[in-house]
């Protein structure tokens, strides 16, 4: 009886719990979707309150850019834009990728995340102990005329060059004498050659490249092209071979990065707008919403095309979504990292895709997680290379660095043009070469970090190697 007694108090007990839990339960979830109803108010007001920003920046964007911009005609409800050789480009102010390019990068991107997954390591690349025997060498009977704005190394093994303006082609074969890799000039059919990117193609053969031509400052125009036949003009003892075809573009580009799928190419503009172009088409394909990131430093394009990094003078790096998979299916930003006390000078990722390596502009170097999304390392070299007040790189003068295509390495040059070279595993300093060169501004390995390229902004060139 007494058992009985027990167990029906233990059950009316129990039963006072579910009902105080089942309260509870039914409490919290009117109190989620309060909350939840709040938030959405929030996003829609944040939403709107961007939108009119953004228009207004694109407005005044548009009113300065008017002095020294040709006349564009409407047609069909499309910005007409003319380039060299009379034809017109028809570029569209869009937030979002079309659906089938949308597919065929997807595609490329599962394509390259694979090849990265069992990509094998070179049997040729250097080890740590072998930069010892490094010894730096002069690139060329002669310096090259300033400014030197460019130095990319192509899948062919020469170096392209771009300085004064125009392009130079260079030889890095071992079996070659330092003092001929130097050959002369390509010749362009346009002048003002500023920036080179090369073509992700296996023809190694293309180079994505952007022009500034004019008269004075504010009468510039910029535009962008490809040149084709690059490894043939440089092997070739005729008159040069290269093809350009280009258009002009409504802005001053600051950055070029070439995006997986060929023939894409992404420039940034001075005003913190970005793009996305088809260069065979020659037709824009995405344009960024608004003016995030002024005087864009730091521009890249994630391996496998799905991302886009952008830093700019605030020292935000935001870190672009371009299979738009946000609410309203359009490019945006799927995060942004701060930390960094001054403007973003250059972004590198990573060759396996997890890691962005950002640059400031006073050399501060910092290592960012794709995955965790936050900063994992940080590279102090505005102490370095310290003049003779101590003060160190106080003035933000650009210093170059350089990841090389393995991305087991990675060098950085300071103010008195020391290179460190890092080993990227731990981000240790595994070897410092004294280059008693300063002003340099571009650093490029070579294959398998066999080798190092530097240049000062006055031409001069220096190969490290054994």
């Amino acid at each position: 009886m007494l058992e009985v007694h027990a167990l029906k108090e233990q059950l009316q007990n129990n039963r006072q719990l579910l009902a105080s839990s089942l309260y509870a339960q039914d409490a919290s979830a009117r109190v989620i979707a309060r909350l939840t109803k709040e938030r959405d108010a929030l996003l829609k007001k944040l939403e709107d309150l961007s939108s009119s920003t953004s228009s207004g920046r694109r407005r005044r964007s548009g009113e300065e850019m008017e002095n020294g911009q040709d006349a564009e005609a409407e047609e069909g409800g499309h910005k007409k834009r003319r380039h060299d050789d009379g034809e017109s480009m028809t570029s569209v102010s869009a937030t979002m990728i079309p659906p089938d390019l949308q597919q065929i990068m997807s595609a490329k991107g599962k394509e390259l995340s694979e090849w990265r997954r069992h990509r094998p390591r070179s049997e040729g690349l250097a080890v740590p102990s072998a930069f010892g025997a490094y010894v730096r060498h002069a690139l060329g009977a002669s310096s090259l005329p300033s400014p030197l704005t460019e130095l990319q190394l192509l899948p062919s093994g020469y170096l392209a060059l771009a300085s004064a303006g125009d392009l130079y082609l260079s030889s890095t074969s071992t079996s070659t004498s330092t003092e001929e890799k130097v050959i002369q000039a390509m010749t362009l059919p346009r002048s003002g050659l500023h920036q080179l990117v090369p073509a992700p193609s296996s023809s190694a053969s293309t180079l994505y490249a952007a022009w500034c031509e004019g008269p004075a400052a504010n009468k510039k125009t910029w535009s962008v092209g490809v040149v084709d036949n690059v490894s043939a003009a440089a092997s070739s003892a005729s008159s040069s071979p290269l093809t350009v075809s280009a258009f002009t573009l409504p802005g001053v580009i600051s950055k070029l990065a070439a995006h997986p799928v060929s023939p894409w190419l992404c420039t940034a503009y001075s005003t913190g707008d970005w793009s996305m172009h088809d260069m065979a088409a020659q037709t824009t394909i995405v344009s960024a919403p608004a003016a995030y990131a002024p005087n864009a430093g730091g521009f890249a394009v994630h391996p496998d095309g799905m991302l886009l990094a952008e830093g700019g003078s605030d020292g935000l790096i935001r870190i672009w979504d371009l299979k738009g998979q946000n609410s309203r299916g359009t490019v945006g930003i799927a995060c942004q990292f701060e930390g960094h006390t001054a403007g973003i000078q250059s972004l590198n990722f990573s060759v396996n895709g997890y890691v962005l390596i950002s640059q400031q502009a006073d050399g501060d170097c910092w290592c960012w997680d794709l995955r965790k999304l936050k900063a994992f390392k940080k590279l102090e070299r505005a102490g370095k290379g310290k003049g003779r007040s101590g003060r160190g790189n106080k003035k933000n003068v650009p210093t170059p660095v350089a990841l090389d295509e393995s991305g087991h390495y990675f060098a950085a040059c300071d103010q008195a043009g020391t290179i460190d070279v890092y080993e990227t595993k731990q981000w240790q300093i595994v070897h410092s070469w004294e280059s008693e060169k300063k002003n340099m501004t571009k650093l490029v390995w070579g294959n398998d970090a066999l080798s190092l390229y530097s240049a000062t902004v006055d031409g001069e060139l220096w190969e490290w190697h054994p």
